[in-house]
């Protein structure tokens, strides 16, 4: 306890905390930085819906893209392309088309997967029908409505 009778020369004593109380600061400390890390690099922890395609030539580089309903990766191994969806947010019960941007000009139709009910990929349901040509700088997700102007737009940026 502080005795207030005496002046304050402005110094922080450590000691007086206890080894317990400091303890418990640093492993808090430690689990708030664990957090943000998770938080910034989403790739560390995906968890998802994916689907792979032979990478016969060309762009084979991992890319993530984030937005507010999400993440959506793009890893290459041994030729094949992976992509992982860890989407939230979407509208249910509808089918969606999974479009690479290679810049603001050119993009194509990568994928296409189904939603559940609660607006989530379903499992299993995530078609690739291409790998990517080259770097990305967005992905675009369409709600697939078979006429020529898409709906329900999400759009997933480079992490």
């Amino acid at each position: 306890m502080r005795n207030f009778s005496k002046p304050c020369d402005g110094r922080f004593e450590l000691h007086k905390l206890g080894n317990r109380r400091i303890g418990s600061l640093v492993a808090l400390l430690l689990i708030g930085a664990l957090i943000v890390v998770l938080k910034l690099h989403p790739w560390q922890s995906v968890t998802g819906v994916s689907a792979s395609t032979r990478v016969q030539g060309g762009y084979a580089k991992n890319e993530s893209f984030c937005g507010g309903g999400g993440t959506v990766q793009y890893r290459v191994s041994d030729k094949i392309a992976t992509v992982t969806l860890n989407l939230v947010s979407l509208s249910p019960h509808r089918e969606y088309s999974l479009d690479w941007m290679n810049n603001t000009v050119r993009g194509y139709t990568i994928g296409a997967f189904k939603t559940t009910s609660g607006g989530k990929v379903v499992s299993g349901s995530l078609r690739l029908f291409r790998p990517a040509e080259t770097h990305g700088i967005r992905v675009n997700v369409y709600y697939i409505t078979g006429g020529v102007n898409p709906t329900d737009i999400h759009h997933y940026g480079p992490c």
